[in-house]
């Protein structure tokens, strides 16, 4: 697992910040199925600042290489499956065996919030199509970000998208520092 530390905050031990997860495209790697870099900067230096960030890329940590080809959800969205659009390849099983082992790290490590890619079959929170026989597709979670919300229910989880509103980057903030003082005492 990577790890980032704060930028500008030389001072301050890195273990003495709040950690966030954060969905490693995010941060500028070429991660994505495309091998394009989608930076965020609300993300990638707003939050940096005052959080150690953890990246993670469920469809790499399951061993996708990059550029790959996408997948999707396929089935109910209450219990979708994560397929390989070209081949039907079911890639369902190996993510969950990823998202129980990372979550496993990721409460060792402390995380006190999470920033996730909207839309994405492994880590969006709302939007996220699933595809159903003969019917037209369903709004779901990604898989991983279905597992995040189930696990970690009072956790500070936002889609990167969410943070453009105004004001959400400092209740975002605000919440992670309540989360991290909380497990201080």
């Amino acid at each position: 697992m990577l790890w980032h530390s704060a930028g500008g905050r030389a001072a301050v031990a890195v273990a003495d910040l709040p950690r966030v997860a954060v969905s490693e495209c995010l941060l500028g790697h070429r991660v994505r199925y495309d091998g394009r870099e989608r930076r965020d900067p609300r993300v990638a230096d707003t939050l940096a600042d005052e959080f150690e960030l953890v990246p993670i890329c469920p469809e790499v940590g399951i061993g996708l290489p990059v550029p790959r080809d996408p997948v999707e959800l396929r089935g109910p969205s209450t219990s979708p499956r994560m397929v390989v659009i070209a081949t039907g390849l079911d890639l369902t099983a190996r993510m969950r065996r990823w998202i129980e082992e990372t979550c496993d790290r990721l409460d060792t490590v402390g995380i006190c919030g999470l920033v996730v890619k909207g839309r994405s079959p492994s880590c969006g929170l709302r939007g996220v199509p699933v595809i159903r026989q003969g019917r037209a597709p369903a709004d779901g979670l990604g898989l991983f970000a279905a597992a995040a919300l189930g696990r970690w229910p009072a956790l500070p989880v936002a889609e990167s998208e969410s943070l453009a509103e105004p004001g959400a980057v400092g209740r975002f903030r605000s919440q992670v520092r309540a989360v991290h003082a909380a497990r201080r005492r």
